[in-house]
């Protein structure tokens, strides 16, 4: 598997990976499993340069749930507009309880993701 980094020479203008996994944590923070969850990990793998101009599509999908703990396994991946992965990776997450998740005043909570039937998230 290639990788890109700023060390390495792509042929164009590409942006920097971190900055586009950001987009996971937002997600992450925001969807799934959402406000007040406690972010343990991330594991990326960058397998493709993202080029200025593309349009990413990041998805998230549970792979495994841990009840006792509350700890969930997620698979994260992030796409271009031509279907090719440019991030992969997976993370976890402790999701808290309804009854004690705490949203700051003021945060605008409205979706700016979707999820599908099959469990998987995607930024709109």
């Amino acid at each position: 598997m290639d990788t890109f980094g700023p060390a390495q020479k792509v042929g164009h203008q590409a942006t920097v990976g971190m900055l586009v996994a950001g987009l996971i944590s937002a997600v992450l923070g925001s969807q799934l499993p959402g406000p007040s969850s406690i972010y343990l990990g991330q594991d990326l793998s960058f397998v493709a340069p993202v080029k200025i101009g593309d349009t990413v599509k990041v998805v998230v999908t549970v792979t495994e749930k841990r009840d006792d703990k509350r700890i969930i396994k997620l698979h994260t991946t992030v796409c271009n507009q031509r279907g090719e992965m440019v991030i992969d990776g997976t993370a976890a997450d402790v999701a808290q309880a309804a009854e004690r998740a705490i949203v700051p005043a003021g945060c605008d909570l409205r979706p700016w993701a979707s999820t599908s039937a099959d469990g998987t998230v995607a930024r709109n």
